[in-house]
């Protein structure tokens, strides 16, 4: 029986943790948190940091893993790479992994490359800049080293340029933050599995974000409604990427604006597309078992991609006021909505919450299909007026 190791154990990598449990693997599972919910569907557990490098590696070594996988999140991503590279395992080298997490890394390859992007400066924190070495106004500022909208701000005003880097800095790792030019235009991301170094498109979504200043993601779906010559450019711009940051055999997540200048690229994660883009809604919306595919990838083995009855597939968050969580009702009725798939509750009675910010502000969402992705995203939002969540100002 083949061993996979999976770093991580949050909601997130459930699905993933589930699927290589369905696939006949024996699954060791590896969190610093003992109650992370994916930790009771494993064979073996480490309680290790998922960022600790030489933890992943010792765990691997242990266990005698086939593979290491992580999915949907970057924060593991180079302690996998730095494993699988030591225990010659199929996966990213580590210098792909730095190229795929370090968002200025990541920006001066795919500018030597040729590949269209925004102008991006690097900052830290204890710097100072005088405005007028910016390139325009507005940009965006975020850490080079987080994800999930973590720390992004954006920047109207010159006399606002400081404190905003300190801002960013401050949910970053080394402290380092990447100014760039404000982009605008629609804003979609590239579902992509590479096999041997090929790209291939599986889908594109759709993204709806909570819009300035932190551009939090509030929904995707799929496919996209734009037209047949600007997805074909922003799948030449996707593959393109995939190719200078030198993935090989991985799932890709490639977040790109259609500007008035063309596509250019946001940024890009060598893993599964987070919220559940990769482990629900490509499936849904192609038949394409995403997952499956990526953990084949991870094993060594080539997966082989064959398209199911296409059909439209949504999902949308679940927002809310800041305070303290006193009541939550009406999850069941709307789980029970036409067309709903999954739905998830992150927020719990006694939770206190935050004005949206980042990812992890977000209370809850809801997964559903329909014909259109227009239809698919009202059914979403139809489930989600069900839900009730009682918040007050005191705890």
């Amino acid at each position: 029986m083949k061993k996979i190791l999976i770093v991580g154990a949050s909601s997130y990598q459930l699905p993933g943790i589930l699927k290589a449990k369905e696939m006949g693997l024996w699954t060791a599972v590896l969190d610093q948190n003992p109650n992370a919910p994916g930790v009771a569907y494993a064979d073996t557990f480490f309680e290790v940091s998922t960022t600790d490098e030489a933890g992943v590696l010792e765990a691997a070594t242990s266990f005698g893993a086939d593979a290491i996988f992580t999915l949907a999140t970057d924060q593991p991503m180079r302690a996998v790479a730095f494993a699988s590279e030591r225990l010659n395992l199929p996966g990213l080298t580590y210098d792909v992994a730095v190229r795929a997490t370090d968002k200025f890394c990541q920006m001066e390859t795919l500018k030597e490359m040729g590949v269209p992007i925004p102008w991006f400066l690097r900052v830290k924190e204890s710097e100072r800049l005088n405005p007028k070495e910016i390139p325009s106004f507005p940009c965006i500022s975020k850490p080079v080293d987080s994800s999930g909208s973590r720390g992004v701000i954006y920047i109207s005003d010159p006399d606002e340029l400081n404190q905003s880097i300190v801002y960013s800095a401050s949910f970053g790792k080394n402290k380092e933050v990447i100014l760039q030019e404000f982009m605008e235009g629609p804003e979609v991301s590239c579902e992509m599995l590479v096999i041997d170094g090929q790209p291939v498109l599986l889908q594109v979504t759709d993204k709806i974000t909570s819009g300035k200043p932190h551009f939090v993601e509030i929904g995707h779906s799929q496919p996209s409604s734009l037209p047949k010559a600007a997805l074909a450019a922003i799948e030449k711009v996707a593959c393109d990427a995939c190719r200078a940051i030198g993935i090989k055999n991985s799932a890709a997540h490639v977040e790109i604006m259609l500007t008035c200048d063309g596509p250019k690229i946001v940024e890009l994660g060598a893993r599964m597309g987070g919220d559940l883009i990769g482990t629900h809604l490509v499936e849904l919306s192609t038949g394409i078992d995403m997952t499956r595919a990526a953990i084949m990838l991870a094993l060594g083995l080539k997966p082989v991609i064959e398209c199911g009855q296409p059909r439209a597939s949504a999902t949308s968050f679940m927002l809310a006021n800041s305070g303290w969580v006193k009541k939550i009702g009406g999850v069941d009725k709307a789980q029970s909505q036409e067309g709903v798939q999954a739905l998830f509750m992150f927020a719990r009675e006694g939770d206190r919450i935050q004005q949206l910010k980042n990812g992890s502000d977000r209370l809850g969402q809801v997964v559903a299909t329909a014909d259109t992705p227009r239809e698919a995203l009202a059914r979403c939002k139809k489930a989600l007026s069900f839900i009730d969540i009682m918040v007050s100002d005191q705890n």
